[in-house]
């Protein structure tokens, strides 16, 4: 009997290396598997701030809105800004329109988000709105660019003056050259020279 059990011993203990190796491998396997676990996690180089200062959503909210009220179509766009989301509302012309509000709110620095509720309006009203608003904007530059025209018409019309008076003084030519035809061409001479130098004073 005890020769027996010696046997039976002897023959467990390869089973049991068998066995601890195979658990072994397992637990490499599932150690390569996942890398993660047991890991140390480093910190991102550059943290992102928490902090967020309203200040920062004001700004954003002028910008955009002074951004906004200098383009005909994007006049009517409503701006709301928290905690750099940005929220787009109301109503525009075309879908162009809402596009290029979304594309200019993302331009601009500290946005995190862009939410577009912008809708297309089919409105005839407004869209002549839009138009009167855009011909009398044209119509004050206009008006602001009048005094400068008829100072430069006044400089024109003075030159023009000079040049036919310089035309007519035919004694000058005739100190310089006894031939009428020369003098002639001396007197075109003068005279176009004289309004070249009026245009471009008038410019």
């Amino acid at each position: 009997m005890r020769v027996g059990s010696r046997e039976r011993g002897a023959g467990e203990k390869p089973r049991r290396m068998g066995i601890l190796v195979l658990a072994s491998a397992a637990l490499v396997s599932l150690a390569v598997a996942l890398p993660g676990i047991g890991d140390e996690v480093e910190p991102t180089e550059e943290p992102i701030s928490a902090q967020v200062q309203p200040s920062d959503d004001r700004r954003i909210e002028s910008r955009l809105r002074a951004t906004f009220s200098s383009i005909g179509s994007l006049g009517g766009v409503e701006v709301t800004v928290t905690a750099g989301v940005v929220q787009l509302r109301g109503e525009v012309l075309s879908q162009e329109a809402r596009e290029l509000a979304a594309r200019l709110a993302k331009q601009v620095e500290g946005v995190v988000a862009v939410e577009n509720h912008l809708t297309e309006s089919f409105s005839l009203e407004r869209r002549l709105d839009v138009v009167w608003k855009d011909m009398r904007d044209r119509a004050v530059r206009a008006l602001g660019f009048l005094p400068l025209l008829l100072v430069a018409l006044l400089v024109l019309a003075a030159f023009v003056w000079l040049a036919r008076a310089a035309g007519r003084r035919r004694s000058w030519f005739e100190r310089v050259t006894p031939s009428l035809f020369l003098q002639d061409l001396l007197a075109q001479v003068v005279r176009a020279a004289v309004l070249i130098v009026g245009v471009l004073l008038a410019l």
